[in-house]
């Protein structure tokens, strides 16, 4: 097969280096090898094309196994010398309301992709977790990353797995344990992303068995469907889609000469679930 280009490799000491590190004298000082197969690799920082590594001879060697390889390599050294290390959740958030509002409608009384954001190194000034070691065994299962705490052993461990070839499968999901799973690694560019950035649930990973505490919020545009009566007998119906009524006008009248305007779920006149406007 042709020859596969990466930009990282290992050198003799089993440092991860760049290729952007790497000058005409410092390649000559140093030797560099695959990431995946163990290989030497060149440097190849000419002024033609992008500066690259490559193997010295044609390769079997898997570019996806590279990618997979580098992803957690990277993460954990991210890890291991920051001070923080940040997990954003995105999540749908129900009003601070939903329990005790008669008109709340499950469909609109909530924010989207709220985000949420984590530090799975500290919080509140304590220590998380501080360790991260690669393909350590826990019960069945082998996980990519594992994360722990060497102060409280005892506290749960958080798997991080790297998405090469197919997602969690369900009995790791199903083991309650609570795993970080990247997006599909398909370039190196995916893997900058988490290290420049963290974890963005929705983004660049998803997560399983996490249970975030939500923020507290308020719904205040939610349209409501309004019944307005008044002395003459007539009535008057205004539907939520006009969007007259919104949740924060609900003991607000529409029309001043009305006896009794009464507030409905939707736009379905539901008399089981009403408010009353005097």
């Amino acid at each position: 097969m042709g020859l596969v280009k990466y930009s990282y490799c290992l050198n003799e000491n089993n440092e991860l280096v760049h290729i952007s590190s790497v000058s005409a004298e410092s390649r000559v000082r140093h030797t560099y090898y695959c990431i995946e197969c163990g290989q030497q690799l060149i440097a190849k920082i000419g002024k033609i094309k992008v500066p690259h590594f490559a193997h010295r001879v044609d390769t079997t060697c898997d570019g996806e196994s590279y990618l997979h390889k580098l992803a957690k390599r990277r993460i954990r050294e991210k890890f291991m010398s920051a001070s923080h290390f940040s997990l954003t959740f995105t999540r749908d958030v129900p009003c601070q309301e939903a329990n005790r509002c008669h008109c709340y409608i499950e469909t609109f009384c909530y924010k989207n992709k709220v985000r949420i954001p984590t530090d799975l190194k500290m919080w509140n000034e304590k220590i998380i977790y501080d360790k991260c070691e690669e393909e350590v065994k826990v019960g069945e299962f082998r996980p990519d990353l594992l994360l722990t705490c060497t102060m409280k052993p005892k506290r749960e461990p958080v798997f991080i797995e790297i998405y090469k070839t197919h997602e969690s499968e369900e009995p790791k999901v199903a083991s309650k344990y609570r795993i970080i799973e990247t997006i599909k690694i398909k370039s190196e560019s995916d893997i900058d992303s988490i290290i420049e950035r963290g974890f963005i649930e929705g983004e660049n990973c998803k997560t399983y068995n996490f249970s975030p505490k939500l923020p507290l919020i308020k719904k205040k545009d939610v349209p409501i469907t309004r019944f307005s009566l008044f002395e003459n007998g007539a009535a008057k119906v205004i539907f939520a889609t006009k969007g007259w009524v919104t949740c924060d006008k609900l003991n607000q009248k529409i029309f001043p000469n009305s006896i009794r305007e009464l507030n409905f779920r939707g736009s379905e006149l539901d008399i089981c679930r009403f408010t009353s406007v005097h």
